[in-house]
């Protein structure tokens, strides 16, 4: 949490895996959970954010800028995080709800 307050971060945002339903599995309320813990230990507001798609969204985003995506995961994750992140500020500029 130094990183984050180093960084003036204003919060943080988890992307929560729910089923293609929009139910929450294991996975999910193991980020929940996840979240719950890092809000407890920290100051920073915590929030969850469906991250359905980013995944496959990235890997395409990627492909048409000429990278091979099953050659970096760790780029794949990358831009899926930022897809999650647009995904949530996007809510709160529309005055929608963005996650938890």
């Amino acid at each position: 949490m130094a990183i984050a307050r180093e960084r003036n971060i204003g919060a943080l945002v988890v992307g929560l895996p729910v089923t293609l339903s929009g139910a929450v599995g294991t996975q999910a309320r193991r980020a929940q959970g996840f979240a719950r813990a890092v809000g407890k230990r920290s100051s920073i507001p915590v929030h969850t954010m469906d991250e359905t798609f980013s995944t496959v969204e990235a890997e395409g985003l990627l492909r048409d800028a000429g990278s091979q995506p099953s050659r970096d995961r760790g780029m794949v994750d990358s831009v899926a995080a930022v897809l999650i992140l647009e995904r949530f500020l996007a809510g709160r500029e529309g005055g929608a709800p963005a996650g938890g």
